[in-house]
C-alpha cells in the first residue's frame, strides 16, 4: 500500500470473523495482545479483540512492507499508540471500533484521530448536559426527540475523533469547544473535522491537522479488501 503526502485511507472491518480468521489473526499478535486476549471472559470480546489488533497489525504491515508480527507498539500517557518497530516510521494512525465495527485511519506525519458510535434509540441527556457546549446543546435539545439520539451520537463521534486526534485526554475540557465547525484552533493548532458517510446504523468521523485531505476508502473482506464508495454503504 502507498500513501502520498496529503491522503489520508480510511479502512472498514467487520470484528465478527470466522474461527478460521481468528486463528489466522491471533498469529500477528505479540505475546502481550495474546495474553490479554485469553484474559477476556467473554467468546465474542475475545474475537472482537483478536480482530481489532489483528486487522491493524496486518494493514500497518502493508504500509511498513513488514510482517505484522515484528510490528512494535508504544502508547502516550493516554493510550493513543504508535509505531516504535520499525524505526523512524513516518506513518501516523488511529483506531475506533463500536460493537462489531471497526475503522483505521491511515496517514503520514499529520496526527489525526478517528471515531465511530453505534445509532442507539435513546442517549443519555445527562453526558450531553455536561460534556457539550452551549452551542451544541441548542442544536440538539432544539430538534424534534426522535431525531436527537442520532444527532447526539454524531456529534459524539465528532468531539471524540477530535480529542484522540490531539492525544491529550480530557486535558481539553469537552465542553470548552464546539465540534459543529469543520475547523477549530486548540493551543495554536488548526484541526478538521469530517463526519464520515459510511455506514447507515453507526455515526463516524475523523480529525486531522493534514490541510485539504484527499480520503480513500477500503474495506476488508474475508480473502483481501476493495475499494469503496461511502454512497455504497
Amino acid at each position: 500500500m502507498q500513501l502520498s503526502s496529503n491522503e489520508v485511507h480510511i479502512w472498514s472491518a467487520n470484528l465478527a470473523i470466522s474461527s478460521t480468521k481468528e486463528n489466522e489473526l491471533r498469529g500477528y499478535l505479540s505475546i502481550e495482545e495474546q495474553l490479554r486476549a485469553e484474559r477476556l471472559h467473554f467468546s465474542h470480546h475475545k474475537t472482537r479483540f483478536i480482530a481489532g489488533r489483528g486487522f491493524l497489525r496486518q494493514l500497518l504491515g502493508w504500509y511498513l512492507n513488514v510482517a505484522p508480527a515484528t510490528i512494535v507498539f508504544t502508547y502516550s500517557l493516554h493510550q493513543k499508540p504508535s509505531i516504535v518497530a520499525p524505526q523512524n516510521c513516518s506513518i501516523q494512525f488511529n483506531v475506533a471500533h463500536s460493537h462489531d465495527q471497526a475503522l483505521y485511519a491511515i496517514t503520514l506525519h499529520y496526527p489525526l484521530g478517528i471515531d465511530v458510535e453505534k445509532f442507539q434509540d435513546n442517549y443519555n441527556r445527562a453526558v450531553a448536559e455536561r460534556y457539550f457546549n452551549s452551542e451544541e446543546k441548542q442544536m440538539l435539545f432544539h430538534l424534534p426527540h426522535e431525531q436527537q439520539a442520532h444527532a447526539f451520537y454524531r456529534l459524539w463521534a465528532r468531539k471524540e475523533s477530535l480529542v484522540k486526534a490531539i492525544g491529550e485526554g480530557l486535558k481539553i475540557p469537552l465542553n470548552s469547544f464546539s465540534v459543529l465547525t469543520n475547523q477549530l484552533q486548540i493551543d495554536q493548532d488548526t484541526w478538521s473535522i469530517q463526519s464520515l458517510n459510511l455506514f447507515t446504523d453507526y455515526a463516524s468521523a475523523i480529525t486531522t491537522q493534514l490541510p485539504a485531505p484527499i480520503l480513500t476508502y477500503y474495506r476488508f473482506l474475508p480473502d483481501g479488501y476493495q475499494i469503496i464508495n461511502p454512497s455504497e454503504n
